[in-house]
């Protein structure tokens, strides 16, 4: 079933009403509407859209790759792509940070599943990590056959470079021992795994030269930079848009940027390419949906200011949505609702 509804104009407190009665409180998918966009010019183009989103949060699927790769979805490889960002409330806030982790299920690196995790707030490293990987590979394990992935394809979104450091030390050890934890409670090999750090807020502008362009003198789509502007550190692959911080699969280069690159053309909403891999945009729209998760906690506290709260106030708070949220682990969270 499909709720669908209809709002004059945007409204952003009754859409975030209208997705925590679905996704939180029942497990319904539900579409806003925009009253206006139905008389609107670009009707066309705006129903299409709403068909890609029903669709896909309806658990079907848009957009597959007209090719795999080998080398990354062998014959006898099962990958997982994984997507993890984290959202932080605004300066002055002490409402908790949202850390998403996203995760493909099936052999194509298509269709995904989620784990949220919420933390002290401007907290980036994610505290409960070990939990979020170990569970994503309980529920392939479930889902494939009681087998758990050969090769994990890891994008971690919101790390600045001078956080690489501490993310090699934590993330990177702590998801090596969730994979080890796994693997041997299951009696399977351990996963390879490939950690790419993306970092969208950047600030470089290429420039190609005319016969390398488009009719905007802008760079094409797949164009990739991996030399000279980069870093020269040598434990560290770089290229436009990803950096790559730890390696076992051994994945070459031209591999690495090509996956990449492909998984531009999955987003499953999106009738063009995207700018980076859609586990990414994935993990960033999912984090983003804090106000949505505790839509009932912020109105019963409406004579509070969120801002104001401790962490330890915010915990009881925590600890209501998160067990709503497991209520709702056979519907909502059983498909890509956050679409």
């Amino acid at each position: 079933m499909v709720v669908l509804v209809i709002v004059e104009e945007s409204d952003k407190e009754k859409r975030d009403c209208v997705k925590w009665w679905g996704d939180v409180c029942r497990g319904i998918i539900t579409q806003v509407v925009k009253f206006t966009k139905l008389q609107d010019k670009g009707f066309d183009q705006y129903a299409r859209n709403l068909g890609l989103k029903i669709n896909a949060k309806s658990g079907g699927i848009n957009y597959v790759p007209s090719q795999l790769d080998s080398t990354v979805f062998g014959p006898q490889d099962r990958t997982m792509v994984i997507g993890l960002d984290t959202s932080h409330p605004g300066p002055g806030s002490v409402t908790p940070t949202t850390a998403a982790m996203v995760y493909s299920i099936d052999r194509r690196g298509v269709d995904y599943r989620c784990k949220i995790e919420f933390q002290p707030a401007r907290k980036e490293l994610v505290e409960r990590l070990n939990h979020m990987v170990s569970s994503a590979l309980r529920d392939y394990y479930d889902i494939n056959g009681n087998k758990i992935p050969t090769k994990i394809i890891f994008y971690r979104d919101g790390v600045s470079e001078g956080q690489f450091e501490q993310v090699a030390r934590d993330e990177i050890a702590t998801t090596l021992s969730a994979l080890a934890w796994v693997a041997d409670r299951v009696k399977e090999p351990i996963p390879s795994l490939t950690f790419i750090i993306v970092g969208k807020k950047h600030h470089v502008r290429f420039f190609p030269d005319r016969n390398l362009a488009d009719g905007k003198d802008n760079a094409l789509p797949g164009t990739v930079i991996d030399t000279d502007i980069t870093t020269p550190e040598p434990n560290q692959f770089d290229f436009y848009l990803q950096s790559l911080i730890h390696d076992d699969s051994r994945l070459s280069a031209d591999t690495l940027q090509q996956f990449s690159h492909d998984l531009c053309h999955i987003y499953q909403i999106a009738t063009r390419s995207i700018s980076i891999p859609a586990p990414v945009y994935y993990a960033d729209k999912l984090a983003s949906r804090f106000p949505i998760f505790f839509y009932e906690v912020e109105t019963d506290n409406s004579t509070v200011s969120s801002g104001d709260r401790s962490w330890e106030a915010w915990e009881k708070d925590v600890a209501k949505v998160n067990e709503s949220l497991k209520e709702r682990k056979q519907d909502t969270f059983a498909r890509m609702f956050w679409l």
